[in-house]
């Protein structure tokens, strides 16, 4: 079983570092049974699409499994009529489009938008477009669909999937594809509604790693028949392509297989507020044995969301009597004495055995004095706490604390950026963990290489997203088997004391 890849770039941009080139593009795929990729040149997005079209056909020509998609920014408004010259004559297999991305702020539903679309139309060629921001989904979906073109949405994150997912509904022609697809059973769910023909594997990748999304094509509960057709078929159908494409490996679900500690969870007794199969305990121990995590440390989220003190009451109801589930007390820095005597009463329980801060939802910026009142208390029990940073130079104020509290263990949630692991180099008392929707294998590899894997740590967001996304994440860093154990689970053990 191979995967045709629907949702690659190549290429640089002023944020990156490093930049991906087409190499990288190609040593993924060949490591995880990718016969072939649709690919995209950056050049085209953030510059100048007819040089980034012309540079995207020059790659696919030097690399045959590489299959070329086109791009065009409305706001150039002149020579249309030239790009679509281009495009027929360089036999391009889509057009990609980019709504909101890299200074394109033109909008779905803008005229500019509908008179490249139709320009384009008699072309037959599918259009892919993000699915990260909902106001541009059912623009394009009303207009491809009157006009006959398949539309692949890619890039579906949880906060637009309701939007996504009501597109599928109303029109036949759109599609989506499976990148950054992670929340519990999404694939099988939308299988079951949509049938398996409206799903395309894409990874994302080289900003993100091909496994994740490719684990949760292996993880779903589907025949063989169906995660054939989600991998490969479907692209092979839409875009035309040659069936006779083989890769040089198998296609599979890949992740460490030895004991893991995950230092980042949540658990809720209902149901989140995006379209998802309802989780909780139950599910979090299931994944549990499913991928030998051997402890699972979590925070409560409707803790977060909503009242500490509720949601802290909740959470000990949930993991009393499983020895697998511990978890941190959630606090909020516009609270300092409730969040006082959260950690007193919590901290009598054996099962408590770390703190939450969430400053993007507390509205408390890292640095704010009352967060910096909040570690002062959290710093006076000394026990791990893991911190949602938020806020103008974030980095830089976590650093201090670091600085000012040297014995008190600090998880940075989530991994942050290129830049972050130099910032807190100096500062020991400081881990990474780099769970999320988004997670960049980049991003772990660079802080693998400034800080070591002795401040690493595993983590994935369940019960949000199902473990398996995130293994894959992990897995695409590329850790040796010396530094998994690390990462994976002897750094949380030890940290934790478990």
């Amino acid at each position: 079983m191979y995967a045709i890849d629907v949702n690659t770039v190549f290429g640089t941009a002023p944020t990156w570092n490093p930049g991906y080139g087409v190499e990288k593009v190609l040593q993924r795929m060949a490591s995880h049974g990718v016969a072939a990729a649709l690919t995209v040149s950056l050049r085209g997005v953030h510059d100048d699409h007819v040089s980034g079209n012309a540079e995207t056909l020059a790659a696919c020509r030097a690399n045959p499994r590489l299959i070329p998609v086109a791009t065009i920014n409305p706001l150039r408004s002149y020579g249309l009529a030239e790009d679509v010259a281009q495009i027929k004559a360089g036999r391009f297999k889509a057009i990609r489009l980019f709504p909101g991305v890299a200074f394109q702020d033109w909008s779905a539903a803008s005229l500019s938008a509908e008179r490249v679309l139709r320009a384009v139309a008699p072309l037959g060629l599918p259009i892919i477009a993000p699915a990260n921001n909902a106001a541009h989904i059912a623009p394009l979906s009303r207009l491809t669909h009157e006009l006959g073109l398949p539309l692949v949405l890619v890039n579906t994150f949880y906060y637009t999937q309701a939007e996504v997912e009501e597109t599928l509904r109303r029109f036949p022609n759109v599609h989506l594809d499976t990148g950054h697809l992670g929340t519990p059973d999404a694939i099988t769910r939308l299988t079951q509604e949509f049938g398996p023909e409206r799903i395309l594997y894409g990874s994302d990748a080289p900003v993100m790693g091909p496994q994740a999304s490719m684990n949760m094509v292996f993880r779903a509960d589907l025949s063989p028949e169906q995660k054939e057709l989600i991998l490969a078929g479907n692209a092979i159908r839409i875009f035309k392509l040659d069936a006779a494409l083989a890769a040089t490996k198998a296609a599979a679900f890949r992740a460490y297989e030895g004991p893991k500690i995950d230092a980042h969870a949540h658990l809720h007794a209902s149901v989140y507020r995006f379209p998802m199969s309802p989780a909780g305990a139950d599910f979090v121990l299931d994944s549990c044995r499913r991928y030998n995590i051997e402890t699972v440390i979590a925070s409560s989220a409707p803790g977060i969301f909503y009242d500490m003190a509720s949601g802290n009451a909740e959470m000990k109801e949930l993991i009393d009597g499983h020895p697998e589930l511990r978890a941190y007390v959630v606090v909020n820095a516009n609270d300092l004495a409730g969040s006082r005597k959260q950690l007193e009463y919590y901290y009598q329980f054996d099962n408590f055995v770390g703190v939450k801060i969430h400053c993007e939802y507390s509205g408390q910026p890292t640095g704010s004095p009352a967060s910096c009142a909040l570690f002062a208390e959290i710093a006076r029990h000394g026990r791990p706490v893991k911190i949602h940073n938020n806020g103008a130079g974030w980095e830089q104020a976590l650093h201090d604390l670091a600085a000012t509290y040297p014995k008190l263990p600090i998880i940075l949630a989530h991994g942050g950026g290129f830049n972050t692991p130099k910032i807190m180099k100096d500062v020991p008392n400081v881990y990474f963990e780099f769970a999320g929707s988004g997670i960049n294998c980049e991003v772990i590899r660079n802080a693998l290489e400034v800080l070591g894997p002795e401040r690493l740590l595993f983590g994935t967001d369940q019960d949000l997203f199902d473990a398996g996304f995130e293994l894959g994440g992990y897995w695409d860093a590329g850790f040796t088997l010396k530094q998994a154990e690390m990462i994976m689970y002897k750094n949380a053990k030890r940290l934790f004391g478990l």
